[in-house]
């Protein structure tokens, strides 16, 4: 048909893109560039047959379509967009906030789905060094409630690490746990080491509450304690972080 012919010169189509008119609706099916795509979505009210264009079968070319979709995600240059099979794959690496953020938003881009799932895994995988590396960290103490130097410019890193380990597990809707474990070294008696111990974890919890880290969400315990030597490693706070296993 006429319409058919002089829609076909006005896209620039190629034989490859199938055009079908019924009544007055269009059906597109095949690959277009993101001007025939702009164009199709207008069509209907400026066009004198055409009141309608379906595009549930079309598609943007692969590549506009990944360039397309990194400027609607605004994602930042460590995540890669490339076309796998019948989708949009999202690999690389990113924060937690802008996963949630992409994640809300639309979730097809010129007809191709957008796949989260290898991006998702780079984020557990983050999770789970985290977790490796915060679990067992030592903050160590000098004397009595006073922090060591080394451990009074590592609190605002465990303060940062402990902010990303609860965003990035509230996201991947992982549950953990958090616990500081005090400990003394073996000079004067149990019942006053005991009370140290639970006082320097507590120390040390305060430290990171007013680095804006929730209280309910960290424990409190006492490491085993036995008389001996005044081992200065021993006056410490132990990290201990775990991932909750499912029941």
């Amino acid at each position: 048909p006429m319409v058919l012919r002089r829609l076909r010169a006005a896209l620039g189509a190629d034989e490859n893109l199938i055009l079908e008119v019924d009544d007055s609706s269009l059906e597109v099916k095949g690959f277009l560039t993101s001007a025939q795509y702009a164009m199709l979505e207008q069509l209907p009210g400026m066009h004198p047959v055409i009141h309608s264009v379906d595009l549930a079968q079309a598609r943007l070319d692969p590549e506009e379509a990944a360039v397309l979709a990194r400027q609607r995600l605004n994602a930042p240059p460590s995540v890669a967009i490339s076309a796998a099979e019948d989708r949009l794959e999202l690999s690389g690496t990113a924060s937690a906030e802008w996963f949630g953020v992409a994640m809300a938003g639309e979730m097809s881009v010129g007809g191709w789905p957008l796949d989260f799932a290898p991006l998702r895994g780079e984020l557990q995988d983050q999770l789970k060094n985290l977790l490796n590396g915060m679990d067992g960290r030592t903050m160590l103490f000098s004397r009595g409630l006073e922090f060591s130097p080394e451990t009074l410019n590592d609190i605002d890193a465990l303060a940062g690490d402990i902010r990303q380990l609860k965003d990035l597990a509230a996201l991947l809707q992982v549950k953990i746990t958090i616990g500081l474990e005090g400990w003394a070294d073996g000079s004067g008696s149990e019942e006053e080491n005991r009370e140290l111990t639970m006082m320097r974890a507590r120390t040390l919890r305060s430290e990171l509450v007013s680095r804006g880290i929730d209280p309910a969400s960290i424990s409190l315990d006492t490491g085993h304690w036995t008389s001996g030597s005044a081992d200065p490693l021993q006056r410490k706070v132990v990290v201990h972080v775990a991932r909750e296993l499912d029941n």
